[in-house]
């Protein structure tokens, strides 16, 4: 345990030394320094469990369904307090004039407004998109006998129907997309979606707080291909969304004059990781106590490792106060996040939801509190995303660049629009 928490307080300092060393490359400080942030992600939460006890089954794979004939604590004070930051942080996105932004002022038509939404359709694959979602839906409520076990086999088209749909809808309001703009790019964020998911299946196995139904009996390669399947839609659901968000002026007219972020430094960075290591750790160590820590300890431990990189991430332009690509992923997930419950309600393979102390007053399956989880959720999914890309070979980096940029000038001005790739 000691040599984790040697390796989480002294790597940071070792990499600002790192720097000034003629025989590396900043590529290869890069990927090393990324590397370790990867490790303590893994590590910073195991430590915990390991102190406290691994909980029964944790290594068992499939996982057994965690949350079956369990009944936890309802505590209304738990229940409160999150609705009150729940409330707050929704109060901030729809009033944000009320928490120090001032909108912007109007400089003749938005680009938004030039665009004719009534004359143009939607494109081929927008179409088909629509079609692929409406029928996957369909089915999936309807649990039709007659379809067999291909009834467990629909989020996936689903999802996929849903991602190409809200693309579409994006360039019949822009004429451009991602998926148009940036499609190898766009291509690559399935298999590194289903990485991303995959570590937070790995922070469950600590907390239990979800688990599913309708997948007993599956061997592991089953559970392995289709789940890899399921989470690959994650990254471009929330990445289309997020586009989709960014086509309307509300998002880029109310958060890009907000408070000044003072310049990040070495310092800063290093505080962040430290923050998010502490918080998988007690995550680990206490999981009904500190279970929400999983949504933004991560974050914590990318922003700090994405800052010793040297690597732009949503929060460059928050040092001259424009807000607009943190907000509008938050906007996006919260939107996903309704999706994702919503269709999850009555379709199988489906999953629920134990949390402790928030068992009341469900959305669908989710606790009301729950859902203030996808607002930084959406914030881990763009930095993490980051973290993998720049573990790529060039070429595919480049790519990956591509969306990036597509994205952040997607939510800038035209006279806004910064060309630097990187956080000065």
């Amino acid at each position: 345990m000691i040599s984790v928490f040697i390796i989480a307080f002294g790597v940071p300092e070792y990499l600002v030394c790192a720097r000034t060393i003629n025989g590396f490359s900043d590529t290869m400080k890069k990927s090393y320094t990324i590397l370790v942030g990867i490790f303590l992600l893994y590590a910073a939460p195991l430590s915990g469990g390991l102190i406290r006890g691994l909980p029964e089954g944790f290594f068992r794979f499939p996982p057994v369904l965690t949350g079956s004939g369990e009944t936890l604590e309802f505590s209304w004070p738990f229940y409160l307090m999150f609705c009150v930051l729940f409330g707050l942080a929704l109060a901030a996105l729809a009033g944000p004039e009320n928490f120090g932004f001032r909108p912007r002022k109007q400089k003749g038509s938005s680009v938004e407004g030039a665009v004719s939404t009534g004359k143009n359709r939607l494109p081929a694959w927008g179409r088909l998109g629509g079609w692929l979602m409406g029928v996957s839906w369909c089915l999936a409520w309807g649990r039709f006998e007659w379809m067999g076990s291909l009834r467990d086999y629909l989020f996936f088209p689903l999802w996929v129907g849903c991602i190409f749909f809200m693309d579409g809808l994006v360039y019949r309001r822009r004429r451009t997309s991602l998926f148009s703009q940036a499609r190898r790019g766009f291509w690559m964020l399935f298999p590194m979606s289903a990485l991303l998911w995959w570590y937070f299946e790995y922070l469950n196995r600590f907390v239990r707080n979800w688990w599913y139904e309708g997948q007993e009996g599956w061997s592991a390669f089953q559970y392995v291909i289709y789940g890899t399947l399921c989470f690959s839609t994650v990254l471009p659901a929330v990445f289309e969304c997020c586009s989709l968000v960014l086509s309307f002026d509300y998002v880029k007219r109310s958060f890009s004059v907000g408070p000044v972020r003072p310049k990040r430094s070495d310092i800063y960075s290093f505080s962040c990781m430290c923050a998010g290591i502490l918080g998988l750790f007690l995550a680990g160590l206490f999981p009904q106590v500190f279970f929400p820590l999983i949504w933004v300890a991560p974050l914590a431990i990318a922003v700090g490792t994405l800052g010793f990189c040297r690597v732009a991430s949503p929060f460059r332009l928050l040092q001259r106060g424009h807000y607009v690509l943190p907000v509008a992923l938050m906007f996006a997930t919260l939107l996903c996040g309704l999706l994702w419950e919503l269709w999850n309600m009555y379709s199988l393979p489906q999953w629920h939801y134990s949390i402790p102390y928030l068992t009341k007053f469900r959305i669908f399956e989710m606790p009301l509190p729950g859902y203030s989880g996808y607002l930084p959720f959406g914030l881990v999914c763009w930095t993490g995303w980051l973290m993998l890309a720049h573990l790529l070979p060039s070429s595919w980096a480049a790519r990956a660049d591509a969306v990036r940029h597509y994205l952040e000038e997607s939510a800038q001005d035209e006279t806004d629009l910064s060309d630097g790739k990187q956080e000065p």
